[in-house]
C-alpha cells in the first residue's frame, strides 16, 4: 500500500490496523528502516491493539521515514484520482470503488467535483433495484461502465 492510499484511507476513517501493515511492510520492502515502522508491519488485525497505539507507531514511523503526511483535502483529491485510475484499469471494481468516491463526496464538504460519485452511486442501486435511476437518468444496466470511465476519466485529467 503506498502513501496515496493510506492517507485517503485515514482521511476518511477508514484506515484499519491491515492498512497500516501493508503500507510498513512495503516501506520495508523498499529498503525503508526504523524500529516503529517494523513493529508497525508486525501488527497484525487479530492482536487486541489499541488505535492510539496503532496511530502512535504511525506518526513515529512518518517521522523515521521523514515523511509530512497531507492535510485530510490533499488526502482525499489524492485518494480519488488514484481510485479513478483503479476504475480506468479495472472497471469490473466499481462495485467496491464507488461507494469509496461517494464516502470522498462527503468527506469533502459535498465538494462539487465529487457530485458525479454520489449520482452514480445512487443510479447502480437503483439499476441493481430495477428501478429508473433518477439520479443519472442515462444510465443503464449496459453502459453503466462506460459512463463510469468517463466520470473517471474527467477526475483524472481534470
Amino acid at each position: 500500500m503506498d502513501n496515496i492510499q493510506l492517507f485517503g484511507k485515514i482521511a476518511l476513517g477508514h484506515a484499519h490496523v491491515s492498512d497500516y501493515n501493508k503500507w510498513a511492510t512495503a516501506h520495508l520492502v523498499e529498503g525503508a528502516e526504523g524500529m516503529n515502522l517494523c513493529e508497525l508491519a508486525s501488527l497484525e488485525e487479530s492482536l487486541n491493539i489499541s488505535s492510539f497505539e496503532v496511530q502512535d507507531l504511525y506518526k513515529r514511523s512518518l517521522l523515521e521515514l521523514n515523511i509530512i503526511e497531507p492535510n485530510s483535502r490533499l488526502s482525499l483529491d489524492k485518494y480519488a484520482i488514484f481510485l479513478c485510475k483503479e476504475l480506468l484499469k479495472e472497471p469490473e471494481n466499481y462495485k467496491a470503488i464507488i461507494p469509496v468516491l461517494y464516502d470522498i463526496y462527503l468527506a469533502s464538504d459535498y465538494d462539487s467535483k465529487y457530485i458525479a460519485w454520489s449520482d452514480l452511486d445512487d443510479a447502480i442501486k437503483d439499476i441493481e433495484a430495477g428501478s429508473y435511476p433518477y439520479s443519472y437518468g442515462t444510465a443503464t444496466k449496459e453502459n453503466i461502465i462506460e459512463i463510469i470511465q468517463n466520470e473517471a476519466q474527467i477526475q483524472v485529467h481534470g
